[in-house]
């Protein structure tokens, strides 16, 4: 087994963070490969067989010296403060850019609900100068463009590609069930709520709280499905 050579995972990804480079874009302008870099990021370690010039290489595209990136206070355990978590966060949400509800996230990064809570807190604060957001709902939590025409912009990219993609057949038979006044009302899965979501975000469908119905077709859907009758 080649051996490994520790690094400063913690320094490498508050840099990342503060460019606003997320892993695999810092993975192709670097040239390492993203198995390369999530294993320093992650397990702030670099396998042994990478070339000095490439771990000079990615030390620079990160605006790190090399003895910034091998500094010697990354050769004891990750750090778990909360700023460390900020970081954590900030890379998992910038990777994956689709909403995640809060239990899968915090099951996935091994992390109790109010340590998630307080690294969403202070995530935002951090995101917020330079222009992004945390933006969270009964769905999950995601980054987004703290600008509302950045947000306008992204919406109608979104519309644009669901023209092009069409619905998810589980999607769609949701909003058929949402039709037909059959949708389960005692059904809170997560795949389901995740669909609902995404009904609510192409203006599709109203989602409420409360007694009686949750979901409501929009004006313009109801209208559609009268038309193709």
């Amino acid at each position: 087994m080649t051996a490994t050579v520790p690094v400063n995972g913690a320094a490498l990804r508050e840099r990342l963070l503060s460019a606003g480079l997320s892993d695999r874009a810092y993975a192709n302008r670097s040239g390492l490969g993203d198995s390369a870099v999530r294993g320093m990021l992650l397990r702030d370690e670099v396998n042994g067989s990478v070339s000095i010039a490439d771990i000079r290489r990615a030390a620079t595209e990160a605006g790190m010296s090399m003895g910034d990136l091998f500094d010697a206070t990354a050769t004891d355990e990750p750090d778990d403060t909360p700023s460390d978590d900020v970081a954590v966060l900030a890379q998992v949400l910038n990777s994956q850019r689709q909403m995640h509800p809060e239990d899968r996230l915090a099951q996935a990064l091994g992390w109790q609900a109010d340590r998630l809570r307080s690294a969403i807190t202070g995530l935002d604060a951090r995101l917020n100068p330079i222009g992004l957001r945390i933006h969270r709902n009964s769905m999950g939590v995601c980054i987004r463009a703290d600008d509302k025409r950045a947000t306008h912009a992204v919406n109608r990219l979104n519309s644009y590609k669901d023209a092009d993609d069409g619905l998810h057949q589980g999607t769609a038979r949701v909003l058929y069930a949402a039709y037909r006044g059959t949708l389960s009302a005692t059904d809170t899965s997560t795949d389901r709520m995740m669909q609902l979501g995404a009904l609510a975000n192409r203006g599709a469908i109203t989602v409420r709280t409360g007694v009686g119905d949750r979901v409501q077709l929009t004006a313009d859907t109801a209208y559609a499905f009268d038309v193709s009758r």
